[in-house]
Formats: structure tokens, C-alpha cells, sequence
């Protein structure tokens, strides 16, 4: 069943706050529990599982042209097996690297970790970002249109000194609320809804 998040009525920063632009409508990642202790944020691309299929075949074939080429010149094997091989590492590696969580969330350490872009007011930061679970002072489910038709939505973090870390942003909407109150469930901290009108389009006809 999902729940809809309790709305609060946002400060004036908050309110000003700028929306990121919608994400996939089909979602790329999602947060989930791992134990009582524990929340990570994971990956769910279809791109992943792609690398790892693409794997098999590219190292079977590099297999099974092996003795061929260890009976001809050096330089065919350079040449042929070389680029076969790090094809197949690369794309294995690059599938072994997205295995790791984007962010976890560790009651027995008390921080959060999280890898990559931090989306947030005034740029994007890239890296490893890690902050005591104190630092979070609650959840934003924040409602926004997505396209002309679409709502879509974000779920990010509020931190104490007024900064804004991004989580999810994609176009399921009870998703993102359902995942957003389960966050601030696990941190003991409020969810906070803002909803963005779409802006009205100044060259619709008015219905008669």
C-alpha cells in the first residue's frame, strides 16, 4: 500500500530551493533496506545487466581463437587477442564497479556515504561525500512537473547547514514517497512534501 507523505509547510529557503530536471521516467535506482541498521541506495539499470551478458561471449570467443592465434605470428595475437581482452575486462569491470551501493546509510558506524554527483543548490559536487547521520535534519518529497502531461519527483536530503543532497529523481511518483518516508522512518527525522504546480502556458486555448 503507499503512503502519501505528511505535508509541511516549507521554509522560505526551502520554497526558493531550484527543482533538478526530471530523471528517466524508468527508474535507474532505488533505496532499499539491507538490515535494521542499514539503507543503501543501489543501482537498478538494465545497462548493468547488459555488461554482464556481453562479457560471456566476447571472453568465450577470445577462448576459442586462442590456439589459433598461438600458432601464428606474435603480432596477430597483439593485435586481435589484445583488444578482445580488454574489451571483456572493461566491460566486466565497469559491471563489478556499479555493484557498489551509490549511498548507504549505517546506524552502527552513524554516517552516510555516498559516490558520485551530489546534486545540490548552487552546483553539482562530484567524489565521495561522507557525513554523520546527525547531519541530516529530515527528507524532502519534493513533487514536480516532468513534462507536459507528466509529474515526476524527487527525494532528497536536508542537511543542518541548509544544503540539499539528491537521492532519487525519477517519475514514480508512490515510489519515491513510500522510499522517502522509509528513509525518514530509519532516521528518525521529518518528511518534508513540496508540490510545483506546472506553470500555466500562456498560449492555451481557454475551453469554452
Amino acid at each position: 500500500m503507499n503512503a502519501t507523505p505528511p505535508t509541511m509547510v516549507p521554509s522560505a529557503e526551502e520554497s526558493r530551493w531550484p527543482m533538478l530536471p526530471a530523471g528517466p521516467r524508468v527508474r535507474d535506482s532505488r533505496l532499499e533496506a539491507v538490515s535494521l541498521h542499514r539503507i543503501r541506495l543501489v543501482r537498478t539499470s538494465k545497462k548493468l545487466l547488459l555488461l554482464y551478458i556481453l562479457f560471456f561471449p566476447i571472453a568465450l570467443i577470445v577462448y576459442a581463437l586462442m590456439p589459433l592465434f598461438i600458432t601464428l605470428h606474435s603480432r596477430a595475437v597483439v593485435t586481435v587477442l589484445f583488444p578482445l581482452f580488454l574489451m571483456a575486462f572493461l566491460l566486466f569491470s565497469r559491471y563489478l564497479i556499479a555493484l557498489f551501493p551509490l549511498a548507504t546509510f549505517d546506524k552502527k558506524t552513524g554516517r552516510f556515504v555516498m559516490r558520485g554527483a551530489i546534486f545540490q543548490p548552487g552546483g553539482v559536487a562530484r567524489g565521495i561525500t561522507r557525513l554523520p547521520l546527525e547531519a541530516v535534519r529530515g527528507v524532502q518529497f519534493l513533487e514536480k512537473p516532468g513534462g507536459s502531461t507528466l509529474m515526476a519527483a524527487e527525494c532528497n536530503l536536508l542537511l543542518e547547514n541548509g544544503k540539499r543532497i539528491n537521492l532519487l529523481n525519477h517519475a514514480e511518483l508512490a515510489d519515491i514517497a513510500d522510499e522517502g518516508q522509509q528513509l525518514a522512518d530509519f532516521l528518525g527525522v521529518p518528511l518534508l512534501a513540496v508540490h510545483h504546480s506546472p506553470a500555466p502556458n500562456p498560449q492555451a486555448a481557454p475551453v469554452n
